[in-house]
């Protein structure tokens, strides 16, 4: 089962992950490219994935940062494009709005999900909003496979066309069939 999140991670986008996975019983496919959001709704799916005892899977697209970040680098396989990014972070929030032991508190269960993955990433890197390409991610085994560009299938001019000319006509008839979009922090449109 894949999901996507492609905005940023919140309390909505927990429900609608929760909702997807009901019936799955194997595993479950991110696919992000996203700016973060709310590390606790990301927490929360992440133990949803772990509770139910499904295998995880991410892919990477642009990029992943903050709390998105953190659900990638709990998956077990990573995969990224070789122009992704991937960002950790302390958790941020205006100044005194949360207390230095929260904010220590939250940073730590971020750094138990980024050590599994490389036991010599340290709070001070976690603190110093580190920014890391593909092959930075490759090397602190933060990703696991690298998607090149080349290897990328071209398809040609014809068959992309052939490929958009249904959802053209769909809207230019003014509908999409049996077609929902569920925003992720916002409301269910048709």
């Amino acid at each position: 089962m894949n999901f996507c999140i492609y905005s940023d991670v919140c309390a909505r986008t927990l429900s609608l992950f929760r909702e997807a996975i009901a019936d799955e019983k194997e595993e479950v496919c991110f696919e992000i490219c996203s700016a973060g959001g709310d590390l606790f709704p990301a927490l929360g799916m992440i133990d949803l994935v772990r509770m139910r005892g499904l295998k995880s899977a991410c892919r990477i697209y642009g990029w992943a940062a903050s709390a998105a970040a953190i659900i990638a680098l709990s998956c077990d396989h990573v995969t990224m494009t070789s122009n992704g990014s991937l960002l950790v972070h302390s958790v941020w929030s205006p100044e005194g709005e949360i207390e230095d032991t929260t904010r220590d508190y939250i940073n730590e269960r971020q750094l138990s999900i980024i050590t599994r993955r490389d036991p010599s990433f340290t709070m001070k890197d976690l603190v110093a909003e580190t920014w890391l390409d593909a092959d930075a991610c490759k090397a602190h085994g933060f990703a696991d496979e690298i998607i090149e560009f080349s290897t990328i299938a071209n398809p040609s001019l014809e068959k992309l066309v052939a490929m958009a000319r249904p959802f053209n006509n769909s809207l230019q008839e003014g509908k999409m069939e049996k077609t929902t979009i569920k925003a992720e922090c916002g409301e269910e449109r048709k």
